[in-house]
């Protein structure tokens, strides 16, 4: 990667926000007879030391040798804290693969282990042409449905009522009631249908093991009234559409199969109100009231409000009605921003922002759906800070900022690191990182023939000296020099005490290379909001100079807002394109 030059920074000292260090996972296939005896303890650390459903090693072995999957999740110690087991076949004479088993050990839950585990599981099964799989979670563990609805965008095919019988493991006294999911591999639309009427909601606690720990009777009861209505509503032709998690209670959204909308938290207002439905009969809270929220699916106002995720009903079980919101609940909102459809018109990239209540911080990851709002699923996982994504112009590629490291797409990003451009080709889902400065790129944009990119980025500059200070000897530890100040702008609110330098204008070729300068002067270009160069560098149709809008006059820090729309010539050559007092930007 190639760095813009700069000298040592002389500034004083800035906190720098703590960040809890993340241990390394490394996800690969498991081959060896000690990772298949792991699996095994992993198993019975899981369910339970009298669990008599172990799939024994000689069976992972076998797996493993005839198309199926026996991954391994492991800590920088080499040792086993997940996996995931799988067995491939043919379901209606297609090629098929039901995942039977993931296990993560309780230290590493909040390290998004399932997640990675069951991507990299999808690309194996790519790789030898399966195209569809399957496997069962309980709908009444709420971290569980959001994995597999929210963050992999699986689709619910069927209830089953206590599909593995009877059990002797100790996860299992409360039935084995299990949604069977299916997961389009090869991301193909589904068209899940349009918005409509009639949708309803069934609520399950945020910890159904907490519930059960404080009352095995209360526990049971979510489960009879979460069969009773599942059983029901899928019965009249309902779907499950949706899961909004909570941090009191959780909701599935189910809507009829010709009316839905696979947007979590979100549900359009019917022109005339539905009648209510009737709840199951032994539950003492009737449904109340509900929140929806009035858009049109395939816009950008949906894509903008879609992820609001505190929509209000009653819940299906005997719970008491939970509707006020708390200081914890930010944990639980989630929301889209920065919408982009493909040249096409088919489909939408958006960011996808959430919080981690374990480290108290607000991550951002991309995610794709269709035109019509169906078949949403992630483009990046994990804890990072993934932005403002474009596509190219031929729609094959999608340019985005993110502090991720390398090109492994759920890998996390450091929190503190700038972010930095990465190209992904949307055939392969192969990333790429295309640059690594040191104050990191913004606002990028893509040259009409996609061949280079623009973008604009903080270059540090010599500050004032009172004296010319000598420089120190090998290993000595001098104090840190005195700031000289005579910017009128030198300190911002959560920011500190501000580098001396100016923002300037790059271009690159597509393919990588080394970023070129072609803005010059003691002068902000691409606006003044932050001293960052907020305003986004827009080409021009033949490619040859792109515009942007700065305050290159003299007296710029007196009248910084006084900016100019400028044309900058790819080779260095710049020119104003208005003179009026007053803000010139929002170049489009």
């Amino acid at each position: 990667m190639n760095k813009l030059s700069s000298r040592p920074a002389q500034r004083l000292a800035r906190p720098q926000p703590s960040v809890r260090p993340q241990p390394r996972i490394d996800i690969r296939p498991i081959e060896d007879q000690d990772g298949f005896a792991a699996c095994v303890e992993l198993q019975r650390g899981t369910w339970g030391r009298s669990f008599s459903d172990v799939v024994p090693a000689s069976m992972l072995q076998v797996t493993a040798k005839m198309g199926g999957v026996v991954l391994g999740a492991f800590d920088s110690d080499g040792e086993l804290v997940g996996f995931v087991y799988g067995v491939s076949g043919f379901r209606h004479g297609v090629p098929a693969h039901w995942s039977h088993m993931l296990a993560v050990r309780p230290e590493a839950r909040n390290l998004g282990v399932g997640q990675r585990l069951k991507r990299r599981q999808r690309e194996m099964l790519l790789e030898i042409g399966v195209r569809a799989m399957y496997w069962t979670f309980d709908p009444l563990v709420s971290r569980n449905a959001h994995l597999n609805l929210n963050r992999l965008g699986v689709r619910v095919a069927e209830f089953v009522p206590d599909m593995y019988g009877s059990s002797d493991s100790e996860l299992h006294d409360l039935g084995t009631d299990r949604f069977v999911v299916e997961w389009r591999l090869d991301a193909e639309p589904d068209d899940v249908g349009s918005t409509g009427q009639g949708a309803v909601t069934v609520s399950i606690p945020a910890d159904i093991e907490a519930v059960k720990a404080r009352s095995l009777e209360e526990a049971q009861g979510w489960r009879a009234s979460t069969r009773e209505a599942f059983t029901r509503l899928l019965a009249e032709g309902r779907k499950v559409v949706a899961f909004v998690p909570g941090s009191q209670q959780s909701k599935y959204i189910l809507s009829p199969v010709d009316h839905t909308c696979a947007v979590p938290g979100y549900r359009p207002e019917p022109s005339r109100s539905p009648p209510e439905p009737s709840l199951p009969p032994h539950s003492p809270s009737r449904r109340s009231r509900t929140e929806m929220k009035s858009t049109s699916a395939g816009t950008l106002a949906l894509v903008a409000a879609a992820l609001a995720l505190h929509a209000s009903s009653a819940p299906v079980a005997a719970q008491p009605e939970v509707d006020v919101l708390t200081a914890h609940d930010v944990f639980d909102l989630e929301y889209a921003a920065d919408p982009q459809f493909s040249p096409d018109g088919a489909r939408i990239v958006f960011v996808r922002r959430w919080a981690d209540v374990n480290t108290d911080r607000r991550w951002s990851n991309l995610w794709i759906m269709n035109r019509n709002g169906s078949d949403q699923r992630p483009l990046t996982t994990g804890k990072r800070q993934d932005s403002w994504p474009r596509w190219s112009p031929d729609g094959t590629r999608l340019l985005y900022l993110s502090d991720a490291g390398g090109s492994d797409s759920g890998s996390a990003g450091s929190g503190s690191a700038p972010p930095q451009l990465h190209v992904r080709w949307m055939d392969s889902g192969h990333t790429t990182r295309l640059t690594d400065l040191p104050h990191g790129p913004r606002v990028p944009s893509w040259s009409p023939d996609g061949t280079a990119i623009a973008f604009s980025a903080f270059v540090p500059a010599s500050g004032p000296q009172l004296i010319a200070m000598p420089e120190p000897p090998p290993g000595a530890e001098w104090a840190e020099p005195a700031r000289v100040i005579d910017e009128l702008v030198h300190r911002f609110d959560g920011a500190g005490d501000l580098e001396h330098g100016y923002t300037h204008v790059f271009v690159m070729p597509a393919s990588g290379g080394t970023p070129r300068q072609i803005t010059s002067g003691d002068f902000h270009h691409g606006g003044y909001v932050g001293r960052a160069g907020s305003g986004r560098p827009v080409w021009s149709a033949d490619g040859e100079s792109v515009l942007i809008s700065a305050n290159r006059h003299p007296d710029w820090e007196l009248e910084n807002r006084n900016t100019e729309v400028y044309e900058v010539a790819l080779d260095g050559g710049i020119r104003a394109l208005t003179d009026r007092q007053g803000p010139d930007g929002g170049v489009a």
